[in-house]
């Protein structure tokens, strides 16, 4: 497969909403892909990246809703690119336009009706594409990454959301009630987040 090495260039970086959005919890900027994704010490997108490239360019990202599937999934995509890669990334129910494509990166892989799913399977082992997926369950692939937002992620993400915003920061009362209340989803986490700052907001007048 023609493809850069993983040590070739610098990873992508995320790009913040450009623009002057009212609220830091607005869909604009929490939308996959305009957060950083925060991996644990001592891991990089790069390195997810040669994980990958060592399973055979096959894997799998599963996770319940709300886990960062779909933000990871769009980093690794940005940072393929950067490296070189000929990536092609979309979601059900689009499908896929890859006639110079060496991966595909597919979100919502459930989704995507059966046939469609053999389909490019088949089609990738055959030429030889590599093929990553997100999923909320098992399927079939090697596993890359298993997702899941802990209470620490929820602080850093609302903190970087929050970097330059003259409010307060949510206190770690508030986080706890959310995430245990969101059971770690951090789309509504962050949903409720827009609610409390818009409350804030209301008390200030």
């Amino acid at each position: 497969m023609d493809r850069a090495p993983l040590t070739a260039r610098r990873p992508a970086q995320s790009l913040r909403f450009l623009g002057a959005p009212r609220n830091p919890f607005c869909s604009e900027r929490v939308q996959p892909g305009a957060i950083p994704f925060f991996l644990s010490e001592g891991q990089s997108l790069q390195s997810l990246l040669q994980t990958f490239a060592d399973i055979g360019m096959q894997g799998q990202i599963i996770g319940p809703h709300g886990s960062g599937k779909s933000a990871l999934l769009s980093h690794l995509a940005l940072t393929a690119r950067v490296l070189g890669w000929r990536v092609c990334a979309f979601r059900s129910p689009s499908a896929p336009r890859f006639a110079n494509a060496s991966c595909l990166f597919a979100d919502e892989w459930e989704s995507h009706p059966a046939w469609r799913r053999l389909y490019l399977r088949a089609l990738c082992r055959r030429r030889g594409i590599g093929l990553l997926v997100a999923a909320h369950r098992d399927m079939g692939f090697p596993t890359l990454w298993r997702a899941g937002i802990t209470l620490e992620m929820t602080r850093q993400i609302a903190d970087y959301l929050l970097d330059g915003w003259q409010v307060e920061r949510p206190s770690d009362a508030l986080l706890n009630d959310l995430y245990a209340r969101h059971q770690g989803n951090l789309r509504l986490i962050l949903f409720s987040l827009y609610d409390w700052y818009e409350a804030c907001q209301t008390r200030r007048l």
